[in-house]
């Protein structure tokens, strides 16, 4: 966490050096300061450090300056006496509009526990087409709401309240981080799903954590010569850029619904992995060449995410392979552009200031995504059909091939389920096929299948 108005202007500076917009960022911090006053947080921190923080992680996402200010007031509209008509006077209409969108959804609840009685199925309908429709008008008031959740969840362990606390895991599972995916926000994904788990199931988020380390430090060592041997082998071919080879390893909220359903750690060809950048898309199958060549290649684990991408803009390539000394390492290769695309998603348009609103509001309604939000929202008939289908799309599961692109589906989804699910292309076919051939409408879907609609 940051505690000073000097380290979120030092963030902001390594992308955008205009004095004059880190003067205005200034002015808003010390508004709100003096806003919130000695409002103070369950932590025991001033007030001001939660947006002050939630400020801050825009900021690792090269957020625009105006994205910036409403995330330094993004509740100030209503815990302080300060109005939307106020704040739009000072910084422009649109920190208004992201603050007043922001303020809207604030409170909403879209935890899906139907076994809760004290459950509103109406009421999480309608607050689900509030956060949907907000995206719509800017899609950056959900990406200042997920920054929002991701500091509340850092500092989840100062809620006194443990049912609250299990209330916040259970809808940032069911809702935000799947949310954070589809956006493309895949480090914040990530971090949500780990802090959820954390306070869900704390025996099972350490069990984790501790056989993830035990293994990271048995392996260190040969991970780190498979490191230095593709890292010279790549420089021979002048393809690596200049970021070096990273090793990661698998996120435990990951690894523990792995374990949930049988798997054993040990047997995880994604428990590390290699991620290499190189300068361009070419030299991506390039370095798979030359790794193939190094290590001996683990059958049907080869994706091609470049030449057929997934919905939320991720493009790589993923292969996986066996040490010398028999381990399984997941190698992941990408170009710079890739890179920060994969981890931050739609968020990567803001690195054009000044028009990011537009291009990332454009950007966002040629989603898959989007097209698939908004069919759902307009055409929902009860608020049970609504969670029904937005559990569909959030839920995790496989991915299948639809005019190059790669579309997930959930686990032991149908042929017939396609026109639900995906509606914005499957609408109106009179016919799908799979890989090709007709098939049963009960027909159950299989991972890298190639689905094609029929409209004749």
């Amino acid at each position: 966490m940051i505690k000073t108005i000097d380290e979120l202007l030092k963030e902001v500076g390594r992308y955008n050096k205009s004095l004059k917009e880190h003067k205005i960022i200034r002015n808003a911090y010390e508004l709100a300061d003096k806003l919130h006053g000695n409002q103070m947080r369950e932590s025991g921190d001033k007030y001001i450090v939660h947006p002050l923080n939630v400020a801050y992680t825009l900021a690792t996402l090269n957020a625009d300056t105006d994205t910036i200010i409403a995330g330094l007031l993004h509740d100030a509209a209503e815990d302080t006496d300060i109005t939307i008509e106020e704040i739009s006077e000072m910084f422009g209409k649109d920190v208004g509009k992201l603050v007043d969108g922001v303020t809207k959804i604030k409170h909403i609840r879209v935890e899906n526990d139907l076994n809760n009685k004290s459950t509103d199925i109406d009421e999480m309908a309608l607050n689900i087409e509030k956060i949907v429709n907000s995206m719509n008008d800017d899609v950056r008031v959900m990406i200042i709401k997920l920054a929002d959740r991701l500091h509340n969840m850092r500092t989840l362990e100062f809620k006194k309240k443990k049912e609250k606390r299990l209330r916040k895991c259970k809808e940032t599972l069911y809702f935000f981080a799947p949310l954070a995916y589809n956006l493309g926000l895949y480090n914040m994904k990530c971090e949500l799903e780990d802090y959820a788990l954390k306070f869900i199931d704390e025996e099972g988020y350490k069990k984790v954590t501790e056989m993830r380390k035990k293994l990271y430090k048995r392996e260190e060592k040969i991970l780190l010569e498979m490191k230095k041997n593709l890292e010279e082998k790549l420089r021979k071919e002048r393809i690596l850029s200049k970021e070096p080879i990273k090793i990661l390893v698998k996120h435990p909220y990951r690894i523990y619904r792995k374990l949930n359903k049988g798997k054993e750690i040990e047997d995880l060809t994604n428990l590390f992995c290699l991620e290499i950048n190189v300068k361009s898309k070419k030299d991506c199958y390039t370095a798979l060449s030359v790794i193939h060549n190094e290590y001996q290649y683990i059958g049907r684990k080869f994706r091609d995410y470049i030449s057929v991408g997934k919905t939320n803009g991720y493009k790589s390539l993923h292969t996986a392979v066996f040490t010398d000394k028999d381990i399984k390492v997941h190698i992941k290769i990408q170009t710079n552009e890739m890179a920060q695309r994969n981890n931050t998603g739609i968020a990567s348009r803001w690195n054009k200031n000044k028009e990011s609103k537009t291009t990332m509001q454009e950007v966002y309604h040629g989603t898959e995504f989007y097209k698939s939000l908004k069919k759902i929202i307009t055409t929902y008939k009860t608020s049970d059909e609504l969670i029904e289908r937005i559990n569909l799309l959030f839920k995790p599961g496989i991915y299948i091939v639809v005019n190059q692109t790669f579309y997930r589906v959930p686990p032991k989804a149908k042929v017939g389920d396609l026109p639900r699910l995906i509606p914005n292309i499957f609408d109106g076919a009179v016919k799908i096929t799979v890989d090709g051939k007709d098939v049963s409408l009960n027909e159950e879907l299989k991972s890298r299948q190639s689905i094609r609609p029929i409209f004749e």
